[in-house]
């Protein structure tokens, strides 16, 4: 009998599950339903909370024994061995494929069919406890909201509950309302976005719209006939002892007020920190000042 039943039990089929192994990490992406969803909102199979992701990024359906087909509903690109498969665009998928979640390599995955494991199933959450999780969830959410200078909760942190005497992990994704951090994420990209460039146009601005004789953006730009531009208090100053140019040291034939250079910069002060704006207004007040006690000697 025992000789018989080993024989059934070798005869059984083995049943396969699809598995994304993250290419960077080697995370694993178990899908276990039919039809498993992707995205960045709560309603999903599997939650990535990422600017990147789509709400709903993508859908893995099961057609076949073994066979799995998945869909591209995201407005960044779902790609699968390098190729996008484009909105609303159905791919067939094999083991091996490697399958992308937008353009971020971060969130590359190869499509595996791996053994299903007989494992004992979880125990179910009792619905009280879920409730006062669900409750705290909602309640952190509003603080975030009220007091967006605090930092945002690390995304990845699991909540523990503890059934029985025994530690019970529930991942974010498991649960059911998990806390969408979408706005907050995009405000934050934005933020960063505003900051980048600020800092690009401040670098520009210092390297080349300053004066080689101050080290300072500028103050009525005058250009020299060699090309080369300073501030005209500078270069008049700089012309009463030598007579040619601080940078090449040709000759000073001729100067030139260069009023586009004075309008560009002007413009773009107003969107540089508030206490460059208070540095330049008095290096002006001082040259003024300076220049009406030469006038008046």
């Amino acid at each position: 009998m025992e000789h018989s039943k080993r024989t059934l039990s070798d005869e059984e089929p083995k049943i396969l599950e699809p598995v994304l192994i993250k290419t960077v990490t080697n995370e694993r992406i178990n899908i276990d339903k039919n039809e498993f969803k992707i995205g960045r909102a709560r309603d999903n199979d599997e939650i990535i909370l990422d600017v990147m992701i789509s709400r709903r990024h993508c859908i893995f359906r099961c057609i076949g024994q073994n066979e799995w087909t998945l869909k591209d509903l995201s407005s960044s690109g779902t790609f699968v061995n390098g190729n996008t498969i484009g909105p609303g665009e159905v791919q067939n998928v094999r083991p091996g494929d490697t399958i992308q979640f937008s353009p971020n390599e971060t969130f590359r995955y190869v499509f595996t069919l791996t053994e299903k494991e007989h494992c004992v199933k979880k125990a179910r959450i009792d619905e009280k406890i879920l409730d006062t999780v669900l409750v705290k969830q909602r309640t952190f959410a509003k603080n975030q909201e009220l007091n967006t200078s605090g930092e945002i909760a690390s995304t990845s942190e699991c909540i523990f509950l503890n059934l029985n005497g025994d530690q019970f992990e529930v991942p974010q994704y498991e649960i059911i309302d998990t806390i969408d951090l979408t706005e907050i994420n995009q405000n934050i990209l934005e933020t960063n976005i505003n900051e980048n460039i600020l800092g690009k146009v401040s670098n520009i601005m210092d390297e080349q719209l300053t004066c080689a004789i101050c080290s300072e953006l500028f103050i009525k730009a005058t250009t020299l006939n060699c090309a080369h531009t300073f501030c005209h208090h500078c270069i008049n100053s700089w012309n009463k002892k030598q007579k040619n140019c601080p940078v090449c040291r040709k000759p000073v034939i001729s100067m030139i007020r260069s009023l586009v250079l004075d309008n560009f910069i002007e413009s773009m002060i107003d969107n540089l920190p508030t206490e460059l704006k208070n540095r330049r207004k008095e290096i002006i007040q001082d040259r003024k000042v300076l220049t009406t006690k030469k006038r008046m000697y």
